[in-house]
Parts: C-alpha cells; sequence; structure tokens
C-alpha cells in the first residue's frame, strides 16, 4: 500500500516498479525505475526522504525509516536485506553528502558491474 502523510507524497519515476500486496510504503519515499519492494515491507518517510535508486530491491521485512536530518539513500542496482540487529558498519555518505545506510552494503550485496 501506497501513503500520503501529510504533504508528503510518494513518488513513482520511471517504470517497472513492484510493491508487495503487504508492503507499506508511506511519505517522503522516491522509487526510481524499476524498485521492486517485497512482501511485509515498511518504508517510512515521515522525517526525511528515502530515495531508492534504480532496479534495487527491497527484501521480505525489511523496515527503512528516517530520523530528523539524516536522509536515506539506496543506491541502484543494491539488494537490500536490512536486517532487524544492528548493522557491522558505519552508515557512509554518498556524494551528495548524504547519509547512506546502503553504501557498506552496496559492497556486499550490490550485482556485479556488467
Amino acid at each position: 500500500m501506497i501513503y500520503t502523510l501529510g504533504d508528503r507524497r510518494v513518488q513513482l519515476r520511471g517504470s517497472g516498479h513492484y510493491i508487495a500486496p503487504s508492503a507499506v510504503v508511506v511519505g517522503s519515499v522516491i522509487l526510481e525505475q524499476q524498485v521492486s519492494v517485497w512482501f511485509n515491507v515498511v518504508i517510512r518517510g515521515d522525517n526525511e526522504d528515502i530515495v531508492l535508486g534504480p532496479r534495487c530491491n527491497i527484501q521480505d521485512g525489511s523496515v527503512l525509516h528516517t530520523d530528523e536530518g539524516v536522509p536515506l539513500s539506496v543506491g541502484a542496482s543494491v539488494s537490500e536485506p536490512f536486517p532487524s540487529w544492528p548493522l557491522p558498519f558505519a552508515p557512509q555518505q554518498n556524494s551528495a553528502g548524504t547519509p547512506s545506510a546502503s553504501s557498506a552494503a552496496a559492497q556486499l550485496w550490490a550485482p556485479p558491474a556488467a
């Protein structure tokens, strides 16, 4: 389900998105082309923007949320299993200076370059 929260709205850019029926996407969330969001995922952009890059997938049961002043960006072609326990690495910053929890995970989970 996709929900608006006040003036915060989900944006679907491009085409080929998949959002499982039991997934919840709410607020300031941007899904680039061919993003997939799987079963029981919660993506809650109520404090800051969450941007999911092209062709990434957010796997079953993942929870993505931001704190005020700390937006989240998941890179292109990243498969993100966001575990419910603390990650073994600190969030990094992307080229725009935005903290990105996926930067270290991308090294572990991204498919090889074509």
